[in-house]
């Protein structure tokens, strides 16, 4: 099973962030200014993403990598399921996002 209820939180804390960056960019009519919100959004959601999906990932290559020069590596595995949509629910609120941004959707 992948999903959890701890993964509820995940989701309320990204949707919070995204709902604050939305307003505020919506709020701000010079595109300099309205940035930084957007790049709180895109770096929390891809956080989010690449913890789950790609931690272990990364983590086996550098591990393959410092191995060949034998260097000692040892950091452990991301052990906790992939939440059930991370990659469809991740896209999306970067595409709110950046609509947001560009003017294109108002911020619910």
């Amino acid at each position: 099973m992948s999903w959890k209820p701890e993964y509820a939180f995940l989701i309320v804390a990204s949707t919070a962030i995204d709902y604050y960056s939305g307003m505020r960019m919506s709020a701000i009519t010079d595109k300099k200014k309205r940035r930084p919100f957007l790049m709180l959004s895109i770096f929390t959601n891809l956080s989010l993403l690449l913890l789950f999906k790609y931690f272990n990932f990364f983590n086996e290559s550098a591990r393959a990598v410092f191995d060949s020069f034998n260097i000692f590596y040892n950091v452990p595995e991301f052990n906790m399921f992939l939440p059930v949509g991370i990659s469809f629910y991740t896209f999306q609120t970067l595409s709110y996002s950046i609509d947001v941004y560009r003017g294109t959707t108002k911020a619910e």
